[in-house]
């Protein structure tokens, strides 16, 4: 058995690509990675934009596309959490994610009486370098004010 005795890897370039500190917790600083919350209300039928970007490591996240894009192959956890309304009719919403434009996973929900209703979807997908992910709304989603920014956001990063 070999034993390698190190704190830190490097890439030939100098990036730091991983830390292990002295109790052996893994620090991976550059894995892909974003979490974003929305600011304008998004139309029905269309992805949603969460144009508050809080973290984007990497750049893998475009708030004028709504894509998460890999940027190396592999799998990754997502988690889109929705308010949507349906202004004042009841009726069935969905927000679904999609890898490449087509629908991969969604998620089913019910507004009535006129009250908002949050949706979410999250799993784990396998990506290739290149390929996208990005959230889709069948209901008119909120994010115009502080409240409700906070409860519309998005989020993926590489598991590995």
């Amino acid at each position: 058995m070999s034993t390698l005795k190190v704190q830190e890897i490097h890439h030939t370039g100098g990036t730091t690509g991983l830390t292990i500190d002295s109790s052996g917790r893994v620090l991976t600083p550059a894995r892909p990675m974003f979490f974003a919350r929305m600011e304008t209300n998004t139309n029905a039928d269309s992805v949603v934009m969460f144009d508050d970007i809080q973290i984007n490591v990497g750049s893998c996240y475009s708030s004028s596309t709504g894509r998460f894009t890999a940027s190396i192959t592999g799998y990754y956890w997502y988690g889109f959490n929705v308010l949507s309304d349906n202004d004042g009719t009841d009726n069935y919403g969905s927000i679904g994610v999609r890898k490449n434009g087509t629908f991969y996973a969604k998620c089913q929900y019910r507004t009535e009486l006129d009250n908002d209703f949050n949706g979410h979807v999250s799993g784990v997908i396998y990506l290739s370098s290149g390929d996208y992910i990005d959230c889709f709304t069948d209901l008119k989603a909120f994010g115009s004010n502080d409240a409700n920014r906070t409860l519309t956001h998005g989020s993926a990063y590489l598991i590995g």
